[in-house]
């Protein structure tokens, strides 16, 4: 009974701060006037959820059909979101020092990169030797079977505490995003991108930054919550963090804008590309 009383009063503190913060103007709204996919300015409901600390409205975009966030977290409020509040928010994180958080989620990230391994090793990625990126890697644990497999691995991930935990097991990874990357550009063998697209708000100048890290024959791997997975619900996916909403024929066309090929793909969403070498030409 004491811990469940302490988890709801945790709760309650925690939507409160949030609130606050909405409240004073350190978290502002900013309504999204072109579709970051086809460019198009005319969006119509779909729905809205009012989450304990804001209320979130999804809509679709009339010409392309692309489900986003609007309005959404302007791009300072979701800087200053991602490096404090998101895993408070979203996932259950108590505080900085909550170890057993820490712990569960390193495991859950473990989970995933061994099932993100098959699927690159089953779609022509050869293990050994290669360089790993991943953006927006939390603690690292999708890396460690990279690194196992004697691969060169990377991590950025915008919170520091994350990443320190992941540093904690010798884990090379950096505060920061694509821009601390930069320095290998044209060396990067993978890139992960694992539930991390949906959270840029200027997702083309992401993706182009993403395809000068790529080297010769190198990949992309991109996994988004997919709105034709029959497990996906839109109750369950809407958080202030998830910007748009994804199937696999969205995802593959916001890629191929962006100078890339689709060579596998599933509706969870699960995708690899690759650099265009026809439209580089």
């Amino acid at each position: 009974m004491t811990i469940l009383m302490s988890r709801s009063l945790f709760g309650r503190l925690r939507d409160l701060i949030f609130r606050l913060k909405l409240r004073v103007g350190f978290f502002r709204f900013k309504n999204i006037g072109e579709c970051p996919l086809c460019g198009g300015a005319k969006f119509r409901p779909v729905s809205s959820f009012t989450q304990k600390f804001a209320v979130i409205h999804i809509e679709q975009c009339v010409g392309c059909e692309l489900i986003l966030q609007n309005p959404r977290l302007d791009d300072q409020s979701l800087l200053r979101f991602y490096r404090s509040s998101y895993r408070r928010a979203h996932l259950g994180l108590k505080s900085n020092t909550d170890k057993a958080f820490r712990s569960r989620n390193f495991e859950r990230e473990v989970r995933r990169g061994a099932y993100i391994y098959e699927y690159v090793t089953k779609s022509g990625f050869k293990s050994g030797g290669n360089m790993v990126a991943e953006i927006g890697c939390g603690s690292g644990g999708i890396l460690t079977h990279f690194q196992a497999m004697e691969d060169t691995v990377i991590g950025c991930d915008l919170d520091p505490n994350t990443i320190a935990y992941g540093m904690e097991k010798n884990l090379p990874l950096v505060v920061g995003s694509i821009e601390t990357l930069l320095p290998y550009a044209g060396a990067i063998d993978l890139v992960i991108l694992s539930h991390t697209l949906e959270h840029f708000p200027n997702v083309r100048s992401f993706l182009q930054d993403v395809k000068t890290l790529i080297a010769p024959d190198g990949m992309i791997y991109i996994e988004v919550p997919g709105i034709n997975n029959p497990r996906f619900t839109m109750l369950r996916n809407a958080q202030l963090g998830h910007l748009m909403y994804f199937n696999l024929q969205s995802l593959k066309r916001l890629l191929r804008t962006c100078g890339f090929k689709n060579s596998d793909g599933n509706e969870v969403v699960q995708a690899i590309f690759r650099v265009d070498s026809i439209q580089e030409v």
